[in-house]
């Protein structure tokens, strides 16, 4: 299996935590999805997406491959969020809090379907190393929850995932 190769800088670290927390305090406010520009609601989702990867504590050269094909095919945010993007996975930098305010707000961002994307990009970036720990369903639940997203969407989701995996 090929070593996961794309080089994630201090800076692109420094960078990514500094614009969550930016974000949050964006999010923080009335209609705050609203003031985000394009290129903030990519990386929004892109760290969403990146925040699954570390959640059992394992960062494994076939999540960060998933995980960077995702972003720069669906998501496509430019390079520098892109590369923000991955120093997140890699450093386990995306917090509970950040998650819950992020996933919160989705339904203001996606309709019912995108959410369901989204949700499905996030149990095969779980599910790809063929192994799924409990920690990381529980966060696929939490943000599903949290945007409005029912059970049984999400559980088809898992579904369609998991034969994809095989």
């Amino acid at each position: 299996m090929p070593q996961f190769n794309f080089e994630i800088s201090k800076t692109a670290v420094q960078d990514a935590g500094c614009h969550l927390a930016e974000i949050r305090s964006l999010l923080e406010k009335p209609a705050g999805f609203s003031k985000l520009t394009s290129s903030q609601r990519k990386f929004v989702i892109s760290a969403l997406l990146a925040s699954v990867v570390p959640a059992d504590r394992k960062i494994k050269d076939c999540e960060m491959e998933l995980l960077h094909k995702y972003l720069h095919s669906r998501i496509q945010p430019g390079a520098q969020t892109l590369s923000e993007s991955l120093a997140i996975a890699q450093n386990s930098l995306c917090k509970s809090d950040d998650v819950k305010s992020v996933a919160a707000k989705l339904s203001d961002l996606f309709g019912i379907d995108d959410r369901c994307a989204l949700i499905g990009m996030m149990w095969d970036l779980a599910l790809c190393d063929h192994e799924l720990h409990a920690s990381e369903e529980k966060l696929i639940f939490h943000i599903a929850d949290e945007a409005g997203v029912p059970r049984k969407k999400v559980i088809d989701e898992q579904s369609r995932a998991a034969s994809r995996a095989q």
